[in-house]
C-alpha cells in the first residue's frame, strides 16, 4: 500500500512538473512569436509549432489566444517585480540608491531589442482590445507601486496625492524614452546620460515638489 502510494505521488510530481515546463515553453514561444512578428500575427498555430507541440497541447494549457496573451505579459511583469524586489530589499543602499538603481534598470531595459518592441505592440493592441488595456493597466500600476514605497522614504513630509503625482510623473517620463532610446533608435547611445539625467531630475523633483 505504502509503495503504491509512493509511486503514485512520484508520479503525480513528475506530470506536474511536465505541465509547468510545457507552459513554460508555449510563454517562451508566445513571446519569440509576439515580438519578431507582432500581435497581428500571433496565433496558437504559431506558437504551437514554435514551442514543438500540437494546437490539441497548447489549448490545453491555454484555451484562447487571450489568455495566453494574459500569460505572458504575467510572466514578464513578474519578471520585473523580482529585480525591483532585489533593490528594495538591499540593506545596504539607502532610500536615494535604491531609487537610483530601479531608474537605471528600467532605463538600461528600454535598450533590449525585445522591451523595445514588446511594449509599443502592447500599446497598440490596447487600441484595440479591452483586456490589453487592462494589462497594461497592471503593469504600470506595480510598477509605480515600487516609486511610491522609495518616494516617502527619501522625502517623508510629501502628501499622498503628491507621492502618486511624482510616481506617475517619473513613470510616464520613463516609459516615454522607449521611442528615442530603445535598441536601434536615435538617441540609444545617449543613454547612460539620459540615466543621470532622470535620476538628479527625478530626486530634486521629491525633495522640491511645486507648491500644491
Amino acid at each position: 500500500m505504502l509503495k503504491n502510494s509512493l509511486t503514485k505521488k512520484k508520479s503525480t510530481e513528475n506530470t506536474n512538473r511536465r505541465g509547468k515546463d510545457t507552459t513554460l515553453s508555449i510563454i517562451t514561444a508566445a513571446k519569440d512569436v509576439f515580438i519578431s512578428q507582432g500581435y497581428a500575427a500571433l496565433s496558437i498555430r504559431k506558437v504551437a509549432t514554435k514551442a514543438g507541440i500540437s494546437v490539441g497541447n497548447l489549448t490545453y494549457h491555454f484555451p484562447s489566444k487571450q489568455s495566453l496573451i494574459e500569460s505572458m505579459f504575467d510572466s514578464i511583469l513578474e519578471d520585473y517585480l523580482l529585480e525591483f524586489d532585489h533593490q528594495l530589499t538591499d540593506n545596504e543602499l539607502s532610500p536615494q540608491d535604491k531609487l537610483y538603481g530601479v531608474i537605471e534598470y528600467i532605463f538600461t531595459d528600454l535598450a533590449n531589442p525585445k522591451t523595445t518592441v514588446l511594449f509599443p505592440e502592447l500599446w497598440a493592441l490596447a487600441n484595440h482590445e479591452q483586456y490589453a488595456t487592462f494589462i497594461i493597466e497592471q503593469i504600470y500600476t506595480k510598477a509605480r507601486s515600487v516609486f511610491i514605497s522609495l518616494i516617502p522614504q527619501i522625502n517623508s513630509s510629501l502628501t499622498e496625492q503628491q507621492i502618486q503625482d511624482i510616481a506617475l510623473f517619473m513613470s510616464a517620463s520613463i516609459e516615454g524614452h522607449t521611442m528615442f532610446v530603445g535598441a536601434n533608435k536615435q538617441f540609444s547611445k545617449s543613454i547612460k546620460r539620459l540615466i543621470k539625467l532622470a535620476q538628479q531630475s527625478f530626486l530634486t523633483l521629491i525633495n522640491n515638489p511645486p507648491a500644491p
